[in-house]
């Protein structure tokens, strides 16, 4: 008996990338964690980590020292990727840590000799608030 191979699902091929000559970095930093992702102009993601994912735990996850560990291995990834331009930098959420991660990532940046051109505020507004509460019966 020999089986037949018309059960069996077409694999997938995967995008090889070498080099992505521009890139966009979403960082997205909240009250409980920080998460940083790499993407390139089309918006697909190259390579993201967040600091749960570093090791941190609890509320050590929203310190500017954990965002600087999750910056360490997303510019890892620029150095393996051979970023030539970062073309925007999108931050998102009301974290304390977010002033430091946006002075790391253009530190960081000037070493590499990377242009950084453009720092885009993507933060959500809330608009009409929540609804009001019944009026009370007496």
């Amino acid at each position: 008996m020999t089986k037949n191979n018309q059960n069996k699902k077409p694999t997938s091929v995967s995008k090889v990338r070498n080099s992505v000559p521009k890139a966009i970095i979403n960082l997205h930093c909240t009250f409980n964690n920080s998460i940083v992702s790499l993407a390139d102009t089309e918006g697909n993601i190259i390579t993201q980590s967040s600091a749960g994912a570093c090791g941190f735990k609890s509320s050590k996850k929203s310190t500017a020292f954990a965002l600087q560990a999750v910056l360490k291995i997303i510019f890892d990834a620029v150095d393996r990727y051979k970023v030539k331009n970062i073309s925007c930098i999108r931050v998102k959420g009301t974290g304390a840590q977010i002033e430091q991660g946006i002075t790391t990532i253009l530190i960081e940046a000037n070493k590499r000799k990377i242009n950084a051109t453009k720092i885009q505020d993507v933060t959500c507004i809330p608009f009409n608030g929540t609804r009001p509460k019944k009026i009370r019966k007496t």
